[in-house]
C-alpha cells in the first residue's frame, strides 16, 4: 500500500509525518505552492499508509497487549486532525490513485476510534460508502464486510478487530448494505420503534459481539447505554 509521491507531494508529506505534525509548516507550504486536488489526495492516502497497523505493532514491539484507548505519539494519533486539514485544501475522499483510496486504507488503522471517526468525517464530506475500489475489484463496503466476517473467528488482536468493525458500522450507518436478508433489526429498548441503522453513524454509542447461530455466526450490535441488542448482521 505505497504510493510514489512527487517531490512537491513529498514535501507536504514530510511536514505532516513529524510527530506531532507541523501544521503551520504544511499550511505555509500549501499557501506558497498551491498543490492541486489530486496531489493533496495522494498525500492523504500515503499518510494513512504511514498509520498501517501502527498501534498493534507498537504494542507488539513493547511486548505488551494492544492497549484499549488511543495510543499516543503515533502517526495514527493525529490522522483525524491531518485529514481535517487536508480536506480544507481540496482532498477528495473518493479519489483513487494507483488503486488506493483513503477510506479503504482506514481499515488498517488500529488506534481505537480514530479510523471510524475519520471515516465519518470523509463521508460527511462526500465520501461514497459503496465506492468501487479497482484494485480490490469490490466496493469499499464489500471489502470491509469480507474482512469483518473473515477475521471474526480468529481475533488475534481484539483492539485491531474492534477498529475494523467500527468502520464497518459507520459505513452501514451511511447507507452501505450487505443484503437485506442478512440484516435483522430489533425494537429499541422499552420502545416499539425498530432500530434505524442510520444511528450507527454515531458509532461510539454502540458496541458489538459475535453471536453463534445454528450453522453460522452473526455480528450483534448493542446499545451501550441500555445493553440492548439492536441489530444482528450475518
Amino acid at each position: 500500500m505505497h504510493i510514489e509521491l512527487s517531490e512537491r507531494e513529498q514535501k507536504l508529506f514530510d511536514y505532516l509525518t513529524v510527530i506531532p505534525p507541523d501544521m503551520n509548516g504544511a499550511e505555509h507550504y500549501l499557501q506558497a505552492e498551491t498543490l492541486d486536488r489530486d496531489e493533496v489526495t495522494r498525500v492523504a492516502i500515503e499518510y494513512a499508509d504511514a498509520c498501517f497497523c501502527e498501534a498493534g505493532d507498537f504494542a507488539y514491539k513493547q511486548g505488551i497487549p494492544h492497549p484499549a484507548g488511543i495510543v499516543p505519539d503515533l502517526h495514527s494519533t493525529y490522522i483525524l486532525d491531518v485529514v481535517k486539514f487536508l480536506l480544507r485544501y481540496g482532498m477528495d475522499p473518493n479519489g483513487v490513485h494507483e488503486d488506493y483510496n483513503i477510506m479503504d486504507s482506514l481499515r488498517f488503522v488500529d488506534n481505537e476510534y480514530l479510523a471510524a471517526d475519520t471515516l465519518v468525517l470523509l463521508l460527511e464530506h462526500g465520501g461514497k460508502p459503496n465506492l468501487m475500489i479497482p484494485g480490490e475489484g469490490e466496493t469499499l463496503f464489500n471489502t470491509l464486510d469480507f474482512d469483518v466476517f473473515f477475521d471474526a473467528i480468529e481475533q488475534y488482536d481484539r483492539q485491531r478487530y474492534a477498529a475494523l468493525v467500527r468502520c464497518w458500522m459507520v459505513l452501514i450507518g451511511y447507507g452501505a448494505r450487505c443484503g437485506e436478508d442478512k440484516m435483522q433489526m430489533f425494537r429499541e429498548y422499552n420502545s416499539s420503534e425498530i432500530f434505524d441503522l442510520q444511528k450507527l453513524k454515531n458509532h461510539r454509542n454502540y458496541y458489538f459481539g459475535v453471536t453463534h447461530l445454528e450453522n453460522d455466526f452473526a455480528i450483534s450490535i448493542y446499545d451501550k447505554k441500555t445493553l440492548w441488542e439492536v441489530a444482528r448482521i450475518r
